[in-house]
């Protein structure tokens, strides 16, 4: 006899070519993971659940997309920081690239000035 919780989740046979639509989730190693993590967190639900095992996946999927977004913003704000340091170099670079240029144009400037005393 199959369980509600069997019931409620359909997985298609290997091998079968479904459209994906734009809409569609990728389960990228990380999101398995994640999914496995949060089910097992809850295993004290699933074994004695008080409601409906699809309000119990339902919860699930709650925690699983807030966790992805908390993850999603912490790498944009990775990314952010690693922009901002990316740009600070550049800045200090040019700087570099102008103090050097500067440096040049007055040894220039003075080795003239020596040639031309002399």
């Amino acid at each position: 006899m199959a369980t509600e919780s069997e019931t409620d989740i359909e997985i298609p046979p290997a091998g079968t070519h479904t459209e994906k639509s734009k809409k569609e989730f990728v389960w990228t190693q990380q999101a398995t993971w994640l999914l496995l993590r949060t089910r097992l967190s809850m295993d004290a639900d699933f074994n004695r659940p008080v409601c409906k095992m699809k309000k119990l996946w339902a919860t699930v999927a709650e925690r699983d997309v807030l966790q992805l977004y908390l993850e999603l913003q912490e790498r944009k704000m990775d990314l952010w920081v690693q922009q901002k340091a990316l740009e600070e170099r550049k800045i200090e670079a040019i700087n570099n690239l102008a103090r050097a240029i500067s440096s040049l144009a007055e040894d220039r400037s003075s080795q003239s000035a020596t040639e031309n005393s002399g």
